[in-house]
């Protein structure tokens, strides 16, 4: 019996090591041709789209040329803050793809999900944000960003929601520094 659970015990410790080493590592098919992630200190927005899988029920259009102001995959919880992925497919469209954010429970619901329909196409990049508007999307923790055409995983890209005083690289940077004061 001894024997038992002490095989039982191991076989448990081995798998939540194997688990604890994977989460937080980003994934990126063989289909994807650029793939980058980080954090946008305050995009352009332009308008919005409807997005019923969301709390706000939209999604922002962004405008103008994006780049990425830091690849830190550590975000601080600060209102006006973009985060997320740039991507492009190599030879294929992909026209139906669906982008899921998961992230610490938000809003009234407590959501832990939200989702918008994408397209990919072949050697054009495609920037995906999550922008921090309102008070109850501060939430600490983490974060994913997961494209899915079907069920193939285009790619997944993790992130970390902090306390602006634990990323003080950003706060000059980002306009935040009288936050940390």
């Amino acid at each position: 019996m001894r024997l038992l659970v002490r095989t039982c015990v191991a076989v448990v410790l081995m798998a939540t090591s194997g688990l604890a080493q994977s989460v937080g590592r980003d994934f990126v098919s063989t289909d994807i041709s650029t793939f980058t992630a980080g954090v946008i200190c305050t995009p352009v927005l332009l308008g919005q789209t409807v997005a019923p899988d969301t709390i706000a029920g939209h999604t922002n259009q962004i405008g103008g040329e994006v780049h990425f102001s830091s690849a830190s995959r550590r975000v601080p919880a600060v209102e006006g803050l973009s985060f997320g992925v740039r991507a492009a497919t190599k030879m294929q469209d992909y026209p139906r793809v669906i982008m899921t954010v998961s992230h610490p429970p938000m809003g009234n619901q407590g959501t832990t999900q939200q989702s918008w329909p994408m397209e990919l196409v072949a050697e054009n990049d495609r920037i995906s944000l999550f922008s921090f508007q309102h008070d109850y999307e501060l939430v600490r923790g983490a974060w994913s960003f997961e494209a899915r055409s079907g069920e193939t995983v285009l790619y997944r890209a993790n992130f970390e929601v902090v306390d602006p005083t634990q990323v003080p690289e950003l706060a000059d940077m980002c306009g935040f520094a009288e936050m940390l004061s």
